[in-house]
C-alpha cells in the first residue's frame, strides 16, 4: 500500500467495549484520508469486525487469549506499516481534524519526530453514562515535567513509526501500569515532542486505567507501586542536573497551582461581592415600591383582581 501522502497506523487496543464501534467511527471521520486501522484483540473474546470500516482498512490482530496493555501495543506497532503511528484505545475518540492537523504541523518541523494536540478528558463515575466532570490536557512539552509524571493522554501522540523500527522503542512488557508513560520517555531520547495548543480528542477516564475496581487505598498503593517501577527503570540515566531540573519544574508547577487557586479564590470573593451589592440594590428597590403612594393607592385594586381570579377558577 503506497501514496504520495503518508499513511498513518492508527493501532487500537480493544476490549471489546460496547464503545469500539463509535471509537472506530472517529477514525473513518478522520479528515486525513490514508489510514489503516490495526484493531488488537486484547480481551480474548473479540465480536467479528469487517476488513473494511467507512474508508480505511481494517486488520483484527489476535494471539487467541487475553492481552496485558503492553503486549497488545506492541502487537499492534509491530504490524503497522504506516510512516506514522497513534494509538486509539476502544472507549476513547479522536475529532475529525486530530490526524491531519498533526501531520501538517509535523512535517513543517523536519527535525521531531513526535507530537501531541491537547486533549479532552472526561471522568465518569461506576456505571456512569454522564460524565461528572471535564477538563483538558493541554500544556506544552517540557521534558523535566514528563520525566516527573505523565501529562499526555495515548491518544494524544502521532510519532514517526520509525522510532520502532529504527530506534528499537517499544511498550515495556514488564510494566501494567503506566506504559505509555515510560513508553513516551524511550521516544524522548531520540526526538523533542512538539505540542500542538489545539483539543483534537477526547479521552475518557471511567474510573483509572487498569486499576480495575479497587478501592482507593488499594489504588494509591498500586499508582506508587507503579512509578516506583517506572522510576526504577530511568534513574539510572538521569544525572544530577536531570533531577535538580526536575525537582525545580515539580516546585515550579506547584507554586503555579497555589497561584491560580488563589487566584480563583479572590475572583470568587469579588463575585460574591458583587452579589452581595446587587442583592442590596433589589432588596432597596423593592422597599422603595412598596412605600410609594402610588403602591398604596393600588392596593384595594390589586386584592380586587385577585378575588377574581379566585372566583374564576
Amino acid at each position: 500500500m503506497t501514496h504520495k501522502e503518508p499513511l498513518v497506523s492508527v493501532v487500537v487496543r480493544s476490549m471489546d467495549r460496547e464503545s469500539l464501534s463509535e471509537a472506530l467511527d472517529s477514525i473513518s471521520a478522520q479528515t486525513w484520508p490514508f489510514i489503516e486501522i490495526l484493531v488488537v484483540n486484547a480481551k480474548g473474546a473479540h465480536r467479528d469486525l469487517p476488513s473494511i470500516w467507512g474508508p480505511h482498512p481494517l486488520k483484527v490482530l489476535s494471539k487467541g487469549h487475553p492481552l496485558p496493555r503492553s503486549e497488545a501495543a506492541n502487537l499492534g506497532l509491530k504490524a503497522a506499516q504506516g510512516t506514522y503511528a497513534s494509538f486509539l484505545d476502544d472507549d476513547d475518540l479522536l475529532f475529525e481534524d486530530h490526524l491531519g492537523s498533526l501531520i501538517s504541523k509535523l512535517e513543517e518541523t523536519p527535525h521531531v519526530r513526535a507530537i501531541y494536540s491537547g486533549i479532552r478528558v472526561e471522568v465518569y463515575e461506576k456505571d456512569s453514562k454522564s460524565p461528572i466532570r471535564s477538563f483538558d490536557f493541554n500544556a506544552p512539552f517540557n521534558l523535566q515535567r514528563l520525566r516527573g509524571r505523565n501529562y499526555i493522554p495515548i491518544n494524544a501522540m502521532l510519532f514517526e513509526r520509525s522510532l520502532i523500527t529504527q530506534d528499537r522503542c517499544c511498550f515495556d512488557e514488564t510494566l501494567d501500569l503506566f506504559e505509555d508513560w515510560d513508553f513516551w520517555l524511550q521516544l524522548s531520547q531520540h526526538t523533542p515532542f512538539l505540542h500542538q495548543d489545539k483539543i483534537t480528542a477526547l479521552y475518557r477516564n471511567q474510573g483509572g486505567s487498569g486499576l480495575g475496581e479497587e478501592n482507593l487505598e488499594a489504588r494509591n498503593a498500586r499508582i506508587l507501586e507503579a512509578t516506583a517501577k517506572v522510576l526504577a527503570k530511568w534513574v539510572p540515566t538521569w544525572t544530577p542536573k536531570d533531577w535538580a531540573a526536575l525537582l525545580l519544574e515539580r516546585d515550579a508547577l506547584t507554586e503555579r497551582i497555589v497561584q491560580h487557586d488563589q487566584e480563583r479564590i479572590l475572583q470568587l470573593e469579588r463575585d460574591l461581592a458583587s452579589l452581595r451589592i446587587d442583592l442590596q440594590h433589589q432588596k432597596d428597590t423593592v422597599a422603595e415600591v412598596l412605600s410609594s403612594s402610588s403602591w398604596k393607592i393600588t392596593q384595594p385594586l390589586r386584592v380586587l383582581t385577585r378575588h377574581l381570579k379566585s372566583t374564576a377558577k
